[in-house]
């Protein structure tokens, strides 16, 4: 190529910054797509991660809903075996109205408490 550049007539100087600029082109280019397999290498890092993650996460849903699923049959167990209850007295009833107040509920049983 240097015979080609002499052949045209470029004084020397021209033709080392050309050279410069040709390796600092073929640099560039190397440096992108070094850069882009360090990317995907990463990505790929992660995702593998991110898929034990998952895993983990499903065994513990899985395993959270039994266990919900076993207390709220425990609760309906204890509901259904309940001694049949009496009146509430005066502070359990309004303790039970103020809750239901809390969410947003009012039933009919605790308007007369506060004029609801």
């Amino acid at each position: 190529m240097s015979l080609l550049v002499r052949l045209i007539g470029l004084p020397r100087w021209v033709q080392v910054l050309g050279g410069i600029g040709l390796l600092l082109a073929a640099a560039g280019i190397w440096l992108h797509f070094h850069d882009r397999g360090v990317i995907r290498e990463h990505e790929r890092k992660i995702e593998a991660a991110a898929a034990a993650a998952r895993e983990q996460a499903g065994d513990e849903r899985v395993h959270d809903a039994a266990a919900n699923a076993k207390r709220e049959g425990d609760m309906h167990h204890a509901i259904d075996t309940a001694a049949p209850g009496g009146a509430l007295s005066p502070a359990a009833r309004a303790l039970a109205c103020e809750r239901l107040r809390q969410h947003g509920r009012t039933p009919a049983a605790c308007r007369s408490d506060r004029g609801d």
